[in-house]
């Protein structure tokens, strides 16, 4: 599934996309989350899926030709936000500063 998004998005969107909000989460957190959620469907998710998909991101996010082509802005999203004030503060902060940079850049 996750390659059919991939080529979808690759052949619609690439040539439109201007900038990426990367939300850079660690395989480990990712299953301590999907855990946390309890949504059904997700009870079986091992370790070396979120392993796999970290992979493939982070290869297409540091990609040269990637970075070359579209604004990245990279969000360490491991810590806490949920409950964090600061967290989020920082989060928003960051992306709005992003947007608002990239909208300059498309005018």
């Amino acid at each position: 599934m996750y390659n059919e998004w991939y080529e979808f998005l690759v052949k619609h969107l690439a040539k439109q996309l201007h900038g990426i909000i990367y939300l850079h989460t660690t395989p480990e957190m990712c299953l301590k989350r999907t855990k946390k959620r309890a949504r059904h469907g997700e009870e079986g998710i091992a370790i070396n899926y979120f392993d796999q998909l970290h992979t493939l991101h982070e290869n297409w996010i540091n990609n040269e030709e990637t970075k070359k082509e579209i604004q990245i802005l990279r969000l360490n999203t491991d810590e806490e936000f949920e409950e964090n004030r600061q967290n989020q503060e920082r989060i928003m902060d960051s992306t709005k500063i992003f947007i608002d940079n990239l909208m300059k850049t498309m005018l």
